[in-house]
C-alpha cells in the first residue's frame, strides 16, 4: 500500500531534516539566489489538467495489471507466430511492417507453388505511392535460409505492389555494397490485367520452377516467363513476406512438376498448440484447441479424461491473500459424463475447491467462489476434469476486494488514486489505431480478444469504455478518448470508420433513447457520460499532415453534428526534412479543433535541458497558432517522459511540470508510461511499476504526486536571477497560500532566499525536498522509498524565507498567511 510506503519515509524524515539543518548552518553554499514574489500580481493561470496520464493498453498496464481479472488468455485463442502472423479459420494474415514466415523447407528446387492471396493497402509514408507508402508482398521460393530466424539467402521472390510500375516482378536477393541482402529485379510483367491488381479480392498465384525457367500465373493468366542464364544453387525454402501492408493467404500448396503433393496446409509455426496460451496441462488426458462451436471467437479448450483420474489445465502465478474470496466462472459444455471442478493451490497444495457439476451439450456459465485459508505469492488456478470430455471457454477469476472497488486490482488502484491524475487519455497512444470500441462493451463473456498482439500482450478487452469511464468517475478525473481514423485503411473504408466514431460518441453522450444510448443503458449506464474531450487518433506523422488534415475535416463535422459541445484534439508534431509542418494543419484546418497534441520523450541525460528545449518548441507552436484562423487553440502535451527509472526522471518531471505551469497555453498534459509490468520487453520508464505481488513508484511518480498535491491555480510574478534553478511561484485561489516549486538539476548546493511582497503575518513555512544525492538513485520492489519527499527546514525573518536546495534536488516551499 502506498500509504504504508510513505509512513516508512516519514520515519526517516526527522533524521533527514537534521542533516539539512546541519547543511544550512555549516555548509558553504556554492551560490545564493534571491527571489521576490509579488503576491498581489497574478500573471497567469495554471490549469490543473496538466497533471494527467496516458492510460494505454500496453505492457500489461490494464490487462494483467490495473484491471482485477486474474486469468490471462481466458478465451483460449492461440497467439500466432513471431512477426505478427495469425491463423483465422483456413486463412493466415499479417498486420504488416516487415515480416516473413516459412512454410516449406524441402530439398526440391523444381516444383510449383500455389497460394491464394488478398491484400489491403496500408497507409504509411510520405509521399505515398500505393495508399501512402511502400506496401509490398512477396512469395519467396527456391530459397536457402540464412542467419537469423527471418533472414534468407540465395532466394527468389515474386514481388507484388499494385502502386508500382511494374506491379509484378521476379526478384533475386543479392548482396549489396553494404554487405546486406537486397532485392534485385530480374524481370517483370509490363502488362497486368487491372482486375488482378484489385485489393480486398482473392487472387490465385502460381509459380512454376523448372530448371532455369521460372513461370508466373495469376488467376490463370500467364504473366511472366523468365529463363535464368545459369543454374542457381538454391534450395526449396518457400515462404511469404509482407511490408507495410495487410495481406491474407490461404490454400497454400507445393507440388512436384508431375502434380504430386510435396506440402500443403498452414505453416508449422501457426499450428495451434494443444493448450491455450498461458495455461499448462496436467494429468493423462487429451487436450486440443478446438474450432468446434466455440463460445467466443474461434477456439475453445477441449479436455478429455478417461476413467476417474483427474486431468486438467492450470494457470499461475496469482497473488492469493489469506481470508480473501475469489469469485469467477467457467463456461463449459460436455458429453454429459465429465465432472468439472475448480480449485486454488499453492505449490501443489490445494487451498480451496468447488465442484461445478456435469456440463451438458450446450454452453452454460458455471459460477463459483473460493475462499483461501492461506496466502500464496505464486498461487494457481486449476480446472479439473474427470470421467469424460468437455469444452472450456471464458474462464474468469477476480478477488472480492477488487470487485468492491469496481473491478480494479486494489494496490494498483490505490497507486492511481493517490497520484490523482486530472485527466486520463485512453485507449492510447498507438494502441488506439487498431482499437474497435465495440470489442469492449457488453457482457464480459461476449467480448472478443483483440485480434493482434502488441506490446507483449493480447488485450482481452475486459476493460472497455464503461470500465474506463467508471474509473474516471471514481477517482475524479477528466476522460479523454482517442478515436482511430484508420490510417492503415483505404479511403473506401472511411465512411464506416466515421460512423463508428460517431456511434462511440453517441454511446458515451447520447440520451438513453438514442440507438447507442439504448445499448449503453442496457449495459447498466442509463445516464450519459458526457465525455468532453475527443482526440482524432495519435502520432499521424507517417500519414502526413496533408492527408491527416483531410481526414480531420471529414471526421470532426460528423462528430460535432452528433454533439456540438465536445472539444476536439488534433495530432501535431508533423515534420518533413527537419521543418515544422504543423503550420499546414493550422492553415487548412484550424477551425476544426481546439487543442493540438504534442509529444516529448527525453533521453536520460536530458533531465535539465529537455524541459527548456520543449518550452522553446511550445513557444514556436504558439506563434503558429496566433497566426492561424483559430488563435484560441491550446496545447495538449499528450505524451511526455524521460528515459529510465532512476532519479533523472524525477528531475526531468519537475522541470517539465514547471514549464507547463509557466505556460498558459498548455492547458492539458498526460505523461506516459503510466503503468508497466516489470517483465515487459521495453519502455522501462513507467510511473507505476508492478509485478504479481506488488508495485513501486518511480521518481517521476514521486515528483508528479508532490506537485499535484501542491497545485495552486494562480501564477505569481517571480523576479530575481534563478541561476541554474528552475522555479515557479503560485498562489491558492483564496490568496492565502504561496508556493514555490524549485528544481536544482546542478551539482552545486544553492541557498534560496524568497521575499514575499506582503509584510503579513505568516504561519510556519513548509519545505518538502526530494534529494537522494545521486542521479542513479531509484526505487525498487525491495526499496520502494529510496526516492521520496522528506520535510526540510526553512528559516524565516519576517517576510523573507531562506532554505537550501541540495545538488540534484526538487523542492516545494509553501507558506500560508494568517489573512490579507
Amino acid at each position: 500500500m502506498l500509504q504504508s510506503l510513505y509512513l516508512k519515509a516519514i520515519q526517516k524524515s526527522l533524521l533527514y531534516a537534521l542533516c539539512l539543518l546541519s547543511l544550512e548552518v555549516f555548509a558553504q553554499t556554492d551560490s545564493t539566489i534571491r527571489l521576490t514574489i509579488n503576491t498581489k500580481k497574478i500573471v497567469g493561470h495554471v490549469d490543473k489538467k496538466i497533471y494527467g496520464q496516458l492510460l494505454e493498453h500496453i505492457y500489461h498496464s490494464i490487462n494483467g495489471g490495473l484491471w482485477g481479472e486474474l486469468v490471462t488468455s481466458r478465451s483460449f485463442e492461440p497467439e500466432g507466430a513471431k512477426g505478427g502472423w495469425y491463423l483465422e479459420g483456413d486463412e493466415i494474415y499479417n498486420s504488416g511492417r516487415v515480416n516473413r514466415i516459412w512454410f516449406n523447407d524441402s530439398a526440391n528446387t523444381d516444383y510449383e507453388v500455389s497460394v491464394d492471396v488478398k491484400w489491403i493497402p496500408y497507409f504509411v509514408g510520405v509521399p505515398a505511392p500505393w495508399s501512402s507508402g511502400q506496401s509490398d508482398m512477396r512469395i519467396l521460393f527456391r530459397g536457402k535460409k540464412g542467419t537469423g530466424q527471418d533472414q534468407v539467402a540465395e532466394a527468389y521472390s515474386l514481388h507484388i505492389n499494385p502502386a508500382l510500375k511494374p506491379s509484378v516482378a521476379i526478384e533475386r536477393n543479392v548482396i549489396g555494397s553494404d554487405g546486406r541482402y537486397k532485392w534485385q529485379t530480374l524481370t517483370s510483367a509490363e502488362q497486368v490485367p487491372a482486375k488482378i491488381l484489385s485489393n480486398a479480392v482473392w487472387h490465385n498465384v502460381k509459380i512454376r520452377c523448372e530448371g532455369s525457367v521460372l513461370k508466373v500465373f495469376m488467376d490463370g493468366n500467364a504473366l511472366i516467363t523468365y529463363s535464368s542464364p545459369e543454374q542457381v544453387q538454391a534450395e526449396g525454402l518457400t515462404g511469404l513476406e509482407v511490408t507495410k501492408t495487410t495481406a491474407r493467404f490461404k490454400n497454400m500448396s507445393i507440388r512436384s512438376l508431375r502434380g504430386d503433393r510435396i506440402w500443403s496446409g498452414i505453416p508449422g509455426a501457426l499450428v495451434p498448440p494443444p493448450v491455450g496460451p498461458n495455461w499448462q496441462s496436467y494429468g493423462a488426458g487429451k487436450f486440443k484447441l478446438s474450432t468446434e462451436k466455440p463460445l467466443n471467437r474461434n477456439y475453445s479448450q477441449y479436455i478429455s479424461a478417461s476413467g476417474k483420474s483427474e486431468t486438467g489445465i492450470r494457470q499461475s502465478p496469482f497473488d492469493l491473500k489469506a481470508g480473501e474470496t475469489y469469485r469467477g466462472s467457467v463456461w463449459a459444455r460436455g458429453d454429459g459424463k465429465a465432472r468439472v471442478s475448480v480449485s486454488l493451490a499453492d505449490a501443489g497444495k490445494e487451498l480451496a475447491r468447488v465442484s461445478l457439476g456435469v456440463p451438458g451439450s450446450t454452453w452454460k456459465e458455471y459460477k463459483f467462489g473460493l475462499k483461501t485459508p492461506a496466502s500464496a505469492t505464486k498461487g494457481s488456478l486449476l480446472i479439473a476434469v474427470s470421467g469424460g470430455a468437455v469444452y472450456i471457454d471464458q474462464a474468469s477469476l477476480m478477488a472480492d476486494s477488487a470487485s468492491r472497488i469496481g473491478g480494479f486490482r486494489p494496490d494498483l488502484y490505490q497507486a492511481v488514486a493517490e497520484l490523482a491524475p486530472t485527466n486520463l487519455r485512453w485507449p492510447g497512444g498507438s494502441f488506439a489505431a487498431g482499437y474497435d470500441w465495440k470489442w469492449g462493451i457488453g457482457p464480459q463473456s461476449k467480448r472478443i480478444r483483440t485480434p493482434k498482439s502488441g506490446w507483449d500482450d493480447f488485450e482481452q478487452n475486459a476493460f472497455g469504455t464503461d470500465e474506463f469511464l467508471a474509473l474516471c468517475k471514481r477517482i475524479g478525473t477528466e476522460p479523454i478518448i482517442v478515436i482511430p481514423i484508420g490510417y492503415d485503411k483505404p479511403d473506401s473504408d472511411r465512411p464506416q470508420l466515421i460512423q463508428s466514431a460517431v456511434d462511440w460518441l453517441e454511446y458515451c453522450n447520447g440520451p438513453a433513447s438514442s440507438k447507442w444510448g439504448k445499448v449503453r443503458a442496457a449495459n447498466g449506464h442509463p445516464e450519459p457520460y458526457n465525455v468532453k474531450y475527443w482526440e482524432i487518433d495519435n502520432e499521424m506523422w507517417e500519414l502526413g499532415v496533408d492527408k491527416y488534415g483531410e481526414l480531420l475535416r471529414q471526421f470532426v463535422p460528423a462528430l460535432k453534428k452528433k454533439d456540438h459541445s465536445i472539444k476536439i484534439i488534433a495530432c501535431g508534431d508533423f515534420t518533413e526534412k527537419g521543418k515544422n509542418r504543423d503550420s499546414v494543419l493550422f492553415q487548412t484546418s484550424a477551425k476544426y479543433f481546439d487543442y493540438i497534441s504534442l509529444h516529448h520523450y527525453e533521453g536520460a541525460n536530458g533531465f535539465a535541458t529537455g524541459p527548456l528545449r520543449q518550452a522553446k518548441k511550445h513557444a514556436d507552436e504558439e506563434r503558429l497558432i496566433a497566426a492561424s484562423a483559430n488563435p484560441n487553440i491550446k496545447l495538449f502535451i499528450s505524451e511526455w517522459n524521460g528515459s529510465g527509472l532512476d532519479w533523472r526522471t524525477g528531475l526531468y518531471a519537475g522541470g517539465m511540470l514547471n514549464e507547463f505551469e509557466k505556460d498558459p497555453h498548455v492547458e492539458m498534459a498526460s505523461a506516459a508510461l503510466f503503468l508497466r509490468r516489470t517483465d515487459a520487453s521495453s519502455w522501462n520508464n513507467a510511473f507505476v511499476n508492478f509485478d504479481v505481488n506488488g508495485w513501486f513508484a518511480a521518481p517521476n511518480y514521486v515528483i508528479t504526486k508532490l506537485y499535484r498535491e501542491n497545485y495552486a491555480p494562480n501564477r505569481l510574478e517571480l523576479t530575481g536571477e534563478q541561476g541554474g534553478l528552475n522555479c515557479i511561484a503560485t498562489q491558492s485561489a483564496d490568496g492565502l497560500v504561496t508556493t514555490v516549486k524549485a528544481v536544482n538539476p546542478g551539482e552545486k548546493t544553492v541557498q534560496v532566499s524568497v521575499t514575499l511582497s506582503n509584510a503579513l503575518a505568516y504561519l510556519k513555512p513548509q519545505l518538502q525536498l526530494v534529494a537522494p544525492g545521486s542521479l542513479q538513485a531509484a526505487n525498487t520492489m525491495q526499496q520502494p522509498t529510496a526516492v521520496n519527499p522528506v520535510d526540510a527546514s526553512v528559516t524565516q525573518n519576517g517576510n523573507v524565507f531562506t532554505f537550501i536546495m541540495p545538488p540534484l534536488s526538487v523542492g516545494v516551499f509553501k507558506v500560508k498567511s494568517e489573512g490579507k
